[in-house]
């Protein structure tokens, strides 16, 4: 777990304690004062990603990925603007898409194929699958 980068292009309420291989819980204190501070650290999607070096962790990695997997993604169009890297080369997308129309699936496989793997010439791969 430790090796793992996340990124929380919306704040964080706190970060998690992750020791000797157990995960913990938040770091805030769980009184009126620490819940205010956490909540001071969340952004609503409507107001972006203003940090410039955010964007960056956030696009880096997704633009030098082989492989992007979307798990319980609304792909709504202001958070695949936060994600868009440019000239992303994955060779293979996995998404979920569960309760979307076959059109409105064919459309999201089309705008990923478009979006991160029109760099790679080598054998790209969008799967959308239904479940969860």
């Amino acid at each position: 777990m430790t090796a793992i980068e996340v990124v929380h292009p919306y704040g964080s309420v706190g970060e998690l304690h992750i020791s000797h291989g157990r995960v913990g819980g938040y770091a805030f204190e769980r009184n009126g004062a620490g819940i205010y501070s956490a909540s001071n650290r969340i952004r609503t999607f409507t107001e972006g990603v203003a940090d410039a070096t955010l964007s960056e962790r956030i696009k880096g990695p997704l633009r030098d990925a082989e492989l992007v997997i979307f798990l319980g993604f609304s792909f709504i169009d202001i958070n695949m603007q936060i994600l868009m890297p440019e000239r992303a080369r994955a060779k293979r997308v996995l998404a979920t898409a569960m309760g979307r129309s076959e059109d409105t699936k064919s459309a999201l496989k089309h705008q990923i194929e478009q979006e991160f793997t029109r760099y790679n010439r080598g054998g790209e791969s969008v799967e959308m699958f239904e479940g969860k």
